[in-house]
């Protein structure tokens, strides 16, 4: 039942959630809930590290458009130059 309510969680976006492991529970199921925390916990690390990785590309996506910008502007004050 903790599986279940974890899952629905998640798929719900909720990557903190976890499930308590039962040390009365039968080995397996330890087992089970252990590497679905694990799945969960690498999911949300994931998630945080493309969270970043973005952030980054659009900082220099907005720093190579600024920076073309700059080149536009500068081609065009050397040619009104030439021109004058």
């Amino acid at each position: 039942d903790q599986l279940s309510r974890l899952a629905k969680r998640v798929a719900k976006g909720d990557h903190d959630a976890r499930a308590d492991v039962d040390p009365r529970a039968a080995l397996e199921l330890q087992g089970v809930v252990s590497t679905v925390n694990d799945m969960v916990r690498r999911t949300q690390d994931l998630i945080v590290s493309l969270s970043t990785q973005r952030a980054a590309m659009d900082h220099a996506a907005l720093v190579v458009e600024y920076d073309a910008d700059r080149l536009r502007q500068r081609s065009i004050l050397q040619r009104q130059r030439l021109q004058a």
